[in-house]
């Protein structure tokens, strides 16, 4: 026990800060040792600060101590070093300071506790102990210190006397050097990594990492050790990782240690107390945190010690330490000096017999590491759910880690064996035990609950599933699967309790897995067609069933499809080999052919073609020089000139250069050609499938649903069990009419169906993801309540990215005209709109008279910038489209919803619609609204608002001070339009201040539209006016007609502080006013119309379904302090610039999120704010940019917000699957803008979870991987070019920019602008745009890269290109010429499909005082259907939009199921096993049919779905 305690506390040093009072205790407890003697071992402050002796004197005074050749590095010299040098007297000085070391009796006193009588033979003992053990541990560290001179002279031997530089061992070493590579007689042989020198050099080193290790907190001989290792290896850096590798081992055998312990004693005699099993657990789960990835905001159990989290992942150095300990090479490589050839790092473990022998059997460890964490899985070790949950992450990585391996055969094999033999190796008790992880079957309300005690156990039960799933589908003649076949059998047995959980889908496919690779599918089927049976004890069949029937039929028919090559990618492939020309057996030898079916040459195409010119994709070398007519083959790009400067050139007529000038290569310092004579059939396999890996993964993501890695595991490793499980299936499925159970169960849920007259049917067969409704506010029973405001703690949005100060002229315009005081009063009064978003991110910002059209989605996208609020935006960075010029100041804009085409604009006194360009850049024509107001002429002439008609896209509403206009554009001539309708204010002694459009509610039958528009007058009193849009779309009010205000709408005013501090209005009470009116806004989302007055607070109005008020709350207190909303100075109103933000979760509540704009209590400034509220409360905080991020941006003391809007685009949440791997998890992410009166910009982003923390590590590499343009189709003649780089002429600028132009493009400024290249739209009555060579229309199309040429004129090269705005810019070299490519990552072509094109922003040149060139940009595409990412997206986002606007159906999902059941059954039988459908099936298929008969087939609709 003595030992496993010297062991946890050496695994311990790893994280000194956690070798606490507390952890020795722990460790005290269960050992049965004294914790402060353990303590006291440890403690190496002993040797330190000890009054100074001869030794010590001798030491310091040395008069030939002298610096060595590292003085100048970052580095300790040790005393070995010195000796390297000749200084010899230190030996003796070290020697004699370690001899004279002390233990002071009062130290051991202090420790053991008591006086210095009690215990005194024991204590003097004890401090004789401690002096031998730091005696022993002064000639270790002296041993140390002598190698650190001896591998000094052997480096100074091995490298001609060059220290520590870099040196080629071996080669073209002078003749007569004792390791020189001559053959001369009498020299010795060359240095070899196999001879006596390099094995004593890997004992060595070792010996030093091992001692490292078990030294954390010895700083003196770590660095001792570290100078030694560093003459012995080629990179010092290296040595950190033998030394990761010793940590981990030694942490994994203390653990071990423990764990055995445990298990081995006997419960019957009591070898543990309760606390010390208590004390294992913590020990054991404080050792597993050294294997946790960092993280700030950690947890501690009673003890204090820090604890492991539910979501804590593997440490991504430690999971790769951890693989290569198991085996899986080439993760920690290392080079001896001397050598040229790398070395496994793992393999100098075992070369240091006589100090581990704990690692000696590679065989025996990998068995004992798996073995161990299967026994902590299975509960003998009382470890916190949590912790059992890390543990299963752990094993799952280590199997998902060396499944993944390409070159580690062996090493995998003994991994994978080693698990698997582990679960067999447990009893049935154990393996019954490791089952009770799966047993969690929770209720739909337990879900929901968001209880965390319910959610780690939901984690332990998925993981455990994916380890036992990893071991299901292994291999390995020696693993009889009996631990697995125990799991089968309980499963099936309880199948009945589990299947009606709605948490099941990860047990049922693992239940399938089990039985496919033991041959019994036909009883899994059986059970589960069962449980659809209805029953006298259960007359209904739950929801849940039948999914998990739809699974089970989905999973069969997967596994059908990969075990008979049946997949639609093996008939594509068949497809596309069949359009080759016919193969000789000649091929055979010449040619490699590929998993995919693709052949290979294995030579230069110059050897078959000569130099005759043939059709091939061909490359540059600018290494090489191969430039511009001359290249190199796909081939010789890959084995000649890998690691060079390869860029991709074309597909055209073209012969090898590489080949043909084999020649002249060197003379010309090039690399000669390699691929002359056949390239190895291995290189070949290595180089190409590399290539089509993703690709093939995507397929098969694609086209075989939940076809999974550890389906195509089973398949691959017991095809004959799965064949036959397979066959019985059929059989009994035959038998027993499977088929007949689903139909009657799908009559029976198609009659109780909602009939299709009612229904959609899109959203019932909508797909196959449950659809999981989140619930809204019930904000009812927050009407008469009062204000509970709270700081809102969560981050929710942040600071995403700004424009610098003046990169906009927003600055609002006076009218010069408007001198009367009450015009200008009223004007300031009212809410400046001067921007506008769509639905695709694109802005329309005013400034002053003219509108400035933008995107803004590339500006978001900051995925590789580190710090993007501190990165600020210039103008030319905006993405400008273009600007267009109007006849007057403009005052606010709103696109129309219905059309985002439409844009309406207003100022003071005149309004109009702009019609957008189908290209979004300019105006196509613009419609100016007769309004006919003077405000010289009168006081109450001026234009409050206007705003579209709900669900209209021509009927306009303007809003003025005393009367209100709605114009419809159908009766448009000449380009202007005359209002049809004028409501006008029956006095003129009230003004009309603010006013809004009420939703729009349904009348009658649903043929006519109603909207309700609010008006606020001065008085602060509610005017609504009905609007109502008949079916033909005309308004049916005409002509003039008067309003009588009267004494206003009444309004319930009941538990409403009117002014700060007051106290709440009584209940029942009622109010018209609440003093002069300021701001009227209605909030859609959450059906709420706001209203404040000067000096009163914001009140909420409850609407009911017709319009009316029917309660009230108060929303925003008039003043709100400084505690409330986390800033320094409070907020006050009125509040302005409403901006709806959708809807969040927090635990178990839904909140209404807002955003809007108060003033600062201090200095008037704005202040914007962020609102989450539900029937409970407000919570709200302030929304500010950083401090150290805001210079620039103008924040003055006069400056305010003139506009606000909100957009959103997808985003990757990073962490759920590996960098542009199609398993990346992606939600719609919303943004905030504000637009200020200094010109800038800020952009607030919702906070969507934690990122990666290797994010900025994986920066994808901007040189796009060789082949890569071969795969893609060329639309560069398709393409349309947009943006202020085009200018007003597109189409001569494309021609200029095409590969077949000498000509070029200069850039209209020299501040740099931007480049949209977008496909073209297809307009299916006239003409489609095709590809000539892949015939696929340009509309099922995604880009994907973009190539960028530059250099015909070298001055005038710009300095850098960015892609998409995501931070991933190209620096361009100067004065080169040349290609520069750019691929997307999958989120990027996301964005690209919401923008509708692919944004190019073009830097500065290298010369400021000229504008950039570009000489040629071409653009590439993929059919979309080849990008499972983005077929998973538009998936996910159907499902999304019907989860909002339906509600939910009970029969529904289950109907879904059902069909789904029914083709998975139909394709997994075949035609020959079917017999007829009955004449009730046959009816209702046939009503499905009519009913989609005119719906789109294309890939995942209803039509499609139901032809399948």
């Amino acid at each position: 026990k003595f030992s496993i305690a010297l062991k946890l506390c050496f695994a311990q040093q790893q994280l000194p800060s956690e070798m606490t009072e507390s952890f020795y205790l722990h460790v005290a407890s269960f050992c049965q040792v004294n914790g402060s003697i353990l303590k006291l071992l440890f403690d190496n402050s002993l040797s330190c600060g000890q009054q100074p002796l001869v030794g010590s004197e001798l030491l310091t005074t040395s008069s030939q101590r002298v610096k060595g050749a590292d003085f100048s590095k970052p580095w300790k010299v040790v005393p070995g070093e010195h000796r390297a040098n000749g200084q010899w007297e230190t030996l003796l000085s070290e020697s004699l300071q370690g001899s004279s070391f002390k233990v002071p009796l009062e130290t051991v006193i202090n420790a053991m506790g008591g006086d210095d009588d009690s215990f005194g033979a024991a204590k003097l003992r004890m401090t004789d102990a401690l002096e031998s053990v730091h005696h022993w541990r002064r000639v270790l560290y002296s041993v140390v210190n002598a190698m650190v001179s001896t591998a000094a002279l052997l480096r100074f031997g091995i490298n001609d006397g060059k220290g520590r530089s870099t040196h080629t061992m071996c080669e073209d070493r002078l003749p007569g050097s004792i390791f020189s590579s001559d053959n001369h007689e009498g020299s010795s042989p060359r240095f070899s990594t196999k001879n006596a020198v390099g094995t004593t050099i890997k004992k060595a080193l070792s010996f030093l990492s091992c001692l490292s290790a078990y030294s954390s907190n010895d700083e003196d001989m770590r660095l001792a050790s570290r100078a030694a290792a560093g003459h012995l290896l080629e990179n010092g850096t290296h040595f950190h990782d033998l030394i990761s590798l010793w940590a981990v081992r030694i942490s994994f055998e203390a653990i071990d240690g423990v764990v055995r312990t445990l298990c081995s004693a006997d419960e019957k005699t009591n070898d543990f107390t309760e606390s010390q099993r208590s004390s294992a657990c913590t020990i054991i789960e404080t050792s597993l945190r050294q294997f946790v990835d960092s993280s700030d905001d950690e947890t501690a159990d009673k003890s204090g010690l820090p604890t492991i989290t539910l979501h804590d992942s593997l440490d991504y150095d430690k999971r790769t330490t951890l693989l290569a300990c198991l085996g899986q090479k080439n993760l920690k490589v290392g080079r001896l000096i001397g050598n040229r050839a790398d070395l496994e790092l793992t393999d100098l473990l075992t070369k240091c017999d006589n100090v581990e022998p704990f690692v000696r059997n590679e065989e025996g460890w990998v068995h004992a590491v798996t073995q161990m964490l299967l026994t902590l899985m299975c509960g003998k070790v009382q470890l916190h759910v949590r912790a059992r949950v890390f543990v299963a992450k752990m094993l799952v990585e280590i199997l998902k880690g060396i499944q993944g391996t390409k070159a580690a055969g062996n090493s995998r094999e003994i991994v994978s064996f080693s698990a698997a033999s582990s679960l067999d190796g447990l009893s049935k008790e154990d393996v019954i035990q490791l089952l009770e992880n799966l047993s969690y079957y929770p209720t739909l309300a337990e879900l929901e609950s968001g209880d965390l005690i319910c959610e780690e156990k939901k984690h332990l039960s998925e993981k455990t599933a994916d380890v036992i799933s990893y071991l299901a589908s292994t291999f390995h003649p020696e693993v009889s699967g009996d631990g697995c076949k125990i799991i089968l059998h309980e499963m099936l047995g309880s199948i009945e309790i589990w299947a009606g959980s709605p948490a099941q889908h990860h047990l049922i496919k693992l239940l399938c897995l089990l039985a496919s690779r033991f041959g019994t599918l036909d009883n899994v089927g059986r059970a589960i067609v069962s449980l659809l049976t209805p029953k006298k004890e259960r007359a209904d069949v739950a929801q849940e069933c039948v999914d998990t029937a739809k699974i089970f039929f989905e999973f069969v028919a997967s596994l059908d499809q990969l075990i008979h090559q049946r997949s639609p990618a093996a008939i594509t492939q068949v497809a596309k080999l069949a359009r080759r020309a016919p193969e000789t057996s000649s091929n055979q030898g010449t040619h490699v052919t590929l998993k995919s079916g693709e052949q290979i040459s294995r030579t230069c195409s110059f050897v078959e073609t000569g130099e005759g010119f043939t059709e091939q994709h061909w490359y540059n070398c600018y290494t090489c020089g191969l430039l511009w007519d001359k290249g190199c083959c796909s081939l010789c790009a890959r084995v000649c000139h890998k690691g060079h400067d390869i860029g991709y050139s074309r597909k055209s007529s073209f012969f090898c250069d590489c080949g043909a000038e084999v020649a002249t290569a060197i003379s010309e310092n090039r690399t000669a050609c390699q691929c002359l004579s056949p390239v190895s059939e291995d290189i070949i396999r290595e180089l190409y499938e590399d290539d089509s890996k993703e690709d093939e993964s995507e397929s098969m993501q694609v086209l075989t649903g939940v076809s999974d890695m550890f389906t195509e595991l089973v398949a691959k490793n017991f095809p004959s069990e799965c064949t036959r499980s397979l066959g019985n299936l059929v059989d009994e499925a035959a038998k027993s009419e499977w088929r007949e159970s689903i139909l009657f169960l799908f009559n029976q849920c198609y009659q109780t169906a909602p009939s299709p007259g009612a229904t959609d049917f899109s959203t019932l067969f909508s797909g196959t993801i449950p659809q999981q409704k989140v619930g809204n506010p019930n904000l009812e029973l927050r009407s008469a309540e009062p204000l509970v405001l709270k700081h809102l703690d969560e981050t929710s949005m942040q600071p995403v990215r700004a424009a610098k100060a003046s990169a906009l002229q927003s600055r609002m315009i006076s009218s010069s005209s408007a001198s009367s005081s009450h015009i200008r009063k009223a004007r300031n009064d009212l809410a400046v709109q001067a921007i506008a978003a769509d639905n695709r991110g694109r802005l329309f910002i005013a400034e002053s008279s003219s509108v400035l059209i933008c995107n803004a989605i590339p500006a978001v996208n900051t995925r590789y910038m580190e710090n993007s609020p501190a990165t600020h935006l210039i103008r030319s960075q905006l993405n400008i489209l273009g600007s267009e010029s109007l006849k007057f100041p403009i005052n606010g804009m709103t696109i129309c919803p219905e059309n985002s085409r439409h844009l309406l604009v207003w100022g003071v006194s005149k309004a109009c619609v702009a019609i957008l360009s189908a290209s979004f850049d300019s105006f196509e024509k613009i419609i100016d609204l007769k309004l006919n107001l003077d405000s010289s002429e009168c006081e109450s002439e001026y234009l409050v608002k206007c705003d579209w008609m709900p669900q209209s896209e021509l009927q306009i509403v303007a809003i003025c001070g005393t009367v209100v206009h709605v114009f419809d554009l159908k009766r448009t001539e000449n380009n202007s339009c005359n209002a049809t309708t004028h409501y006008a204010l029956a006095y003129e002694d009230v003004l009309i201040r603010s006013a809004t459009l009420i939703g729009s509610l349904s009348v009658d039958d649903g043929s006519a539209i109603e909207t309700k528009l609010g008006l606020l007058l001065d008085t602060g009193r509610l005017y609504f006016i009905s609007l109502t849009i008949d079916e033909e779309g005309n308004l049916e009010d005409h002509g003039e007609s008067y309003i009588e205000i009267g004494a206003g709408i009444t309004f319930p005013s009941a538990g409403i502080r009117r002014y700060c501090g007051g106290d709440p209005v009584p209940k029942g009470s009622t109010a018209t006013t609440f003093g002069e009116g300021v701001f009227l806004a209605y909030l859609r989302q959450s059906n709420l119309l706001l209203y404040q007055c000067v000096s009163s607070c914001c009140i909420a109005m409850l609407l009911d379904d017709d319009g009316g008020i029917c309660g009230s709350f108060e929303l925003l207190s008039n003043m709100i302090s400084a505690d409330e909303i986390g800033g320094h100075y409070g907020v006050s109103g009125p509040y302005t610039h409403f901006q709806e933000l959708g809807i969040v979760r927090r635990g178990e509540e839904t909140f209404y999120r807002v955003s809007c704009v108060g003033r600062s209590t201090r200095s008037t400034q704005p202040r914007a704010l962020l609102l989450e509220f539900n029937e409970h409360a407000v919570s709200v905080k302030e929304l500010s940019w950083p401090t150290n991020c805001s210079a620039g941006l103008g924040f003055i003391s006069n400056y305010n917000f003139v506009g606000s809007c909100t957009f959103s685009c997808p985003y990757s949440m990073w962490g759920h699957g590996a960098e542009g791997s199609i398993s990346d998890d992606y939600c719609e992410r919303a943004f905030l803008t504000l637009l200020s009166s200094s010109g800038s910009l800020l952009i607030f982003g919702e906070d969507c979870g934690p990122q990666d923390p290797r994010i900025h590590q994986k920066q994808v590499p901007p040189a796009a991987a060789i082949g890569i343009f071969e795969k893609l189709i060329n639309v560069s003649d398709e393409v349309v070019f947009g943006g202020d780089f085009v200018g007003a002429d597109p189409k001569a600028v494309k021609k200029k920019l095409s590969l077949n132009s000498t000509d070029y493009v200069v850039c209209p400024a020299r501040d740099g602008c931007t480049l949209t290249a977008g496909l073209q739209t297809i307009d299916i009555a006239s003409k489609s745009v095709v590809d000539k060579k892949s015939q696929v229309e340009d509309d099922a199309l995604a880009i994907v890269a973009v190539r960028v040429l530059v250099g015909s004129l070298p001055d005038l090269i710009p300095r850098e290109i960015v892609i998409m705005g995501s931070g991933r810019s190209m620096k361009l070299k100067k004065n080169v010429k040349r290609w520069y490519d750019f691929p997307l990552t999958n989120e990027e072509i996301l964005l690209a499909i919401r923008n509708g094109f692919v944004t190019i922003w073009i830097s500065p040149c290298h010369d400021l005082s000229s504008s950039p060139i570009i000489d040629s940009v071409e653009v590439y595409a993929r059919s979309r259907t080849d990008l499972a990412f983005l077929r998973a997206k538009e998936d996910v986002a159907l499902k999304l939009a019907h989860s909002f606007s339906v509600q939910d159906q009970p029969s529904s999902g289950m109907l879904v199921s059902c069909i789904q059941s029914l083709t998975f059954l139909t394709q997994i039988m075949g035609q020959n096993k079917m017999g007829s459908l009955s004449s009730g099936s046959r009816d209702t298929i046939s009503h499905i049919i009519q009913q989609t008969a005119l719906d789109s087939d294309k890939k995942g609709t209803l039509r499609n779905q139901t032809i399948e």
